[in-house]
C-alpha cells in the first residue's frame, strides 16, 4: 500500500461570505440544510464554524455551538478522507472553545461581520 500525499490546506473561520457554500455542503452531505441534535433542530450554516480550504476550494467544514462550559460539534464534514482535515477542524474548534471559556465576553463576530477567533491584549507600562 502506498502512502497518500498530504493535502495542503488552511483552516479559517466561516465568514458571512461562506454561508451559502456551507449550506450547500450541509444540504448535499446531510440531505437538508437542517440537522437534529439532541431533539433540537439547527441550521449549521448559520452557526460559528471553521473551513478547511486549499485556495478557494473547500475541503472541509465544522460547525459548533458553545453553551455554558461546553462546546458541541453540530456538523463535521471532511470532504477528502484521511488527509487530517477532520482532525485540524476539531482542533480549531477546541481552540475557539478554550478562548471563549477563558473569556466569555469575546464576541463571536466583530465589525463588518468579520468572525473573531483570537483576542490580543496590548499593554504599555508607564
Amino acid at each position: 500500500m502506498s502512502a497518500k500525499p498530504a493535502a495542503r490546506f488552511t483552516i479559517c473561520p466561516v465568514a458571512d461570505a461562506d454561508r451559502e457554500q456551507a449550506e450547500q455542503i450541509i444540504t448535499e452531505r446531510w440531505g437538508a440544510p437542517v440537522v437534529a441534535v439532541h431533539d433540537t433542530l439547527y441550521r449549521p450554516a448559520e452557526l460559528p464554524g471553521f473551513l478547511a480550504k486549499a485556495g478557494a476550494h473547500i475541503l472541509g467544514l465544522l460547525t459548533y455551538r458553545i453553551e455554558t462550559n461546553a462546546c458541541e460539534i453540530v456538523s463535521l464534514d471532511a470532504l477528502q478522507p484521511r488527509a487530517g482535515i477532520g482532525t485540524a477542524l476539531v482542533e480549531a474548534a477546541a481552540g475557539a472553545a478554550r478562548a471563549r471559556l477563558i473569556k466569555p465576553s469575546i464576541p463571536e463576530v466583530g465589525d463588518f461581520g468579520i468572525p473573531i477567533h483570537d483576542e490580543l491584549e496590548l499593554e504599555r507600562f508607564l
